[in-house]
């Protein structure tokens, strides 16, 4: 997925004055972490995001535990969200989820994903990986996998987020929220 430091903005795709972002690579450090969402949310003046997420890059229980309270910290109109994937999520205490009300991005989701971990009531949003969806749309099968696995979080109520390249331009897979050229 996103790669590096920086600010990724996500944009809705079925209502233009909604978006989202990502504060990727500075979980480590809490004073930046806190710099870039202030500095995201004064380029957003225009469009407020509806959610700002970032991932504690660890499967650690405490890493892990350690992110879910320093996004419930925070003090924003946006949905504050951690992102972790299937093996993150099921070594975490959805207690520890439950108590501190903060959302869960589902991450890296592809074929390999259980359906069962999609229908866990503590996710809020998925997010496709970028390797799952460029085989998508090449492959048939694949293409399968996912307009199921885009139903079923639909069905569900969650939130999508995808990358959208030349392959998918015709907009064969209907996501939430795309991401946008940089926003730094």
């Amino acid at each position: 997925m996103t790669t590096g430091t920086g600010i990724v903005r996500w944009q809705s795709t079925v209502d233009p004055t909604r978006c989202g972002l990502e504060l990727a690579g500075y979980f480590a450090d809490q004073h930046r972490l806190e710099a870039e969402l202030d500095k995201g949310l004064g380029k957003s003046s225009v469009t407020r995001p509806a959610f700002v997420f970032t991932s504690p890059g660890s499967t650690r229980a405490e890493d892990i535990a350690s992110a879910v309270t320093r996004a419930a910290d925070f003090s924003s109109d946006a949905r504050m969200c951690v992102a972790l994937d299937a093996e993150a999520l099921c070594a975490t205490d959805s207690v520890v989820l439950r108590k501190a009300n903060v959302g869960i991005l589902l991450d890296h989701v592809d074929a390999d994903t259980p359906l069962s971990i999609i229908t866990t009531d503590l996710i809020e949003a998925v997010r496709f990986d970028e390797t799952f969806l460029r085989r998508a749309y090449v492959d048939s099968r694949s293409a399968c996998v996912l307009a199921a696995m885009l139903g079923l979080a639909h069905d569900l109520g969650l939130a999508t987020l995808g990358s959208v390249d030349e392959a998918n331009s015709n907009g064969e897979f209907a996501f939430d929220y795309v991401v946008i050229p940089a926003f730094d």
